[in-house]
């Protein structure tokens, strides 16, 4: 079978975040599966620039067709669609809100190929530009309803989401298998996360974003008054939330991380911390940590708590987060991947989803 992937952006352009991520994994898995795959992606670059060649491209062994980008907005690039020359039996098609998604959508629709449709947490109800979210709703209904279904990767991302497609799958990502312990963090990193005694060091990894749900960890720390650190690391994405981290006591911001670096910083924490209220059709990172060992406090809203609740995740709410900050009382949980979070299992899924998406 020939799967065409269609995602706003893809490697080297890791700044995108979880869902480059989770295409980089489950691509190999794919293709031990005897999937023959191709990723059509803008010319967007780790620092959101449109300067990577347009064409054919080969990344980790992944096959790639950067379009070239006509304009963007941050992370959402508008494309003319050019044949990337290879012949479908299905297109996956990862984001909402940007031209490589629709572009490949009326694609589909001129070569009568049957589409999935992933949204990636961008089909939700509330966000910013509530104005333009009501405006979508009606054509993004239409779209699910010309695609041969929409995958979830969590019932908490269908149950936030604006529409209710005509069919639907809940396919979770794969949660990684980490490297070998050997990459130390960098040495001024490190003495950064020194909190002085043995008090716990809470950490976040991700964007430094207000959909993050910083600020109510924020207030939960400074309410707190507790011991050790709150340690923030991830690229901004605004400036004067990333202020706020820096002038409050006990909470301090490091620079993004390298692949390997986040494995490293991961594995030094006590807890990672992740709160959203809203939008986090996943989180790849609360994976990421219960597979080195580190335990996660996260809100409800983060969709891998469905599986992992229990298996190294705490949901807690806000107060039960400020308690945990104010008796420095990290959680103690076996950290265990459940095997429906596997490669075999996801991949396995997803190979039955295309296969439904084509009768």
């Amino acid at each position: 079978m020939n799967v065409l992937f269609a995602i706003p952006a893809f490697l080297p352009a890791a700044s995108y975040g979880g869902p480059i991520r989770k295409l980089a994994t489950l691509l190999p898995g794919l293709q031990a599966a005897g999937i023959r795959s191709m990723v059509v992606a803008s010319t967007l670059d780790d620092q959101c620039n449109p300067v990577l060649p347009t064409g054919h491209d080969c990344v980790d062994s992944i096959n790639v067709f950067r379009q070239a980008t006509i304009w963007h907005r941050r992370w959402s690039p508008w494309i003319h669609w050019q044949d990337p020359g290879f012949d479908p039996d299905v297109i996956h098609i990862i984001g909402t809100w940007n031209g490589v998604s629709y572009s490949a959508m009326m694609a589909a629709t001129r070569m009568s190929v049957p589409w999935v449709w992933e949204p990636a947490g961008m089909l939700t109800r509330h966000g910013r530009h509530p104005v333009a979210r009501l405006a979508g709703r009606v054509p993004h209904a239409v779209a699910a309803a010309w695609s041969a279904g929409l995958i979830w990767t969590s019932p908490v991302e269908q149950s936030e989401a604006a529409i209710r497609p005509h069919c639907s799958w809940i396919r979770p990502n794969i949660a990684p298998v980490p490297p070998e312990p050997g990459t130390p963090l960098d040495p001024d990193v490190e003495r950064k996360l020194q909190p002085g005694d043995r008090s716990p060091v809470w950490g976040y990894l991700g964007r430094i974003a207000h959909r993050k749900g910083i600020p109510q960890m924020l207030d939960a720390w400074t309410s707190a008054d507790g011991p050790g650190r709150l340690v923030f690391a991830g690229p901004v994405e605004d400036q004067h939330l990333a202020d706020a981290i820096d002038r409050t006591d006990g909470v301090i911001r490091i620079p993004p991380l390298d692949a390997q670096q986040r494995w490293a910083y991961l594995r030094r924490l006590d807890a990672l911390v992740l709160m959203p209220e809203w939008g986090e059709n996943f989180g790849n990172v609360v994976a990421e940590a219960v597979a080195v060992g580190t335990p996660c406090v996260c809100s409800a809203a983060v969709g891998a708590t469905h599986w992992l609740d229990g298996n190294g995740a705490v949901v807690e709410t806000v107060d039960g987060l400020r308690r945990r900050f104010h008796l420095g009382l990290a959680p103690e949980e076996d950290c265990r991947i459940p095997s429906d979070l596997t490669t075999a299992s996801v991949v396995a899924t997803q190979v039955d989803i295309y296969q439904q998406a084509t009768v």
